[in-house]
């Protein structure tokens, strides 16, 4: 039985994305937002169907941590048809509602075969302070977290 939508009344396959707690921004071939999950709307300090259409660059603005700009500097479209996305990096948001805040990025480059284009840009983002929280809390001091062949 799919789980029930209390949102329209029924019974509804919830969208995928929005399950997820970190954020994700999904772009065409064009460049343009198809979708922008709940997380990523409330990160970002927009709505959701406020991105649909719109350049990735623009809903997701993103800087090094020199200041250059993000999008500019891996070129997801343009760039080495070789690269299949890049990892997670600490970055900040340029603009909008947010502009300031720090974001942990990483995204997939979906390509039809090898060497081809960009057919899908997959985004995914998450507030870095739950991580600056987790390394700072983590006992990594603590004699009880070493691995039994560390304390040896």
């Amino acid at each position: 039985m799919p789980p029930r939508d209390w949102r329209r009344g029924g019974t509804a396959l919830l969208d995928p994305y929005d399950e997820l707690p970190d954020g994700v921004l999904v772009a065409g071939p064009d460049g343009r937002v198809g979708g922008l999950n709940r997380s990523g709307a409330r990160l970002l300090g927009l709505p959701a169907h406020g991105a649909v259409g719109r350049d990735y660059r623009d809903v997701l603005p993103l800087a090094d941590s020199a200041g250059s700009d993000w999008w500019s500097c891996v070129d997801p479209y343009r760039g080495l048809r070789s690269r299949t996305g890049h990892p997670e990096r600490l970055l900040e948001l340029r603009g909008g509602p947010h502009a300031g805040r720090q974001l942990l990025v990483t995204a997939r480059y979906i390509r039809a075969a090898p060497l081809q284009p960009v057919v899908r840009l997959v985004v995914a983002f998450r507030d870095s302070r739950a991580r600056e929280r987790a390394n700072r809390d983590a006992p990594t001091s603590s004699p009880r977290w070493r691995t039994r062949s560390a304390r040896r």
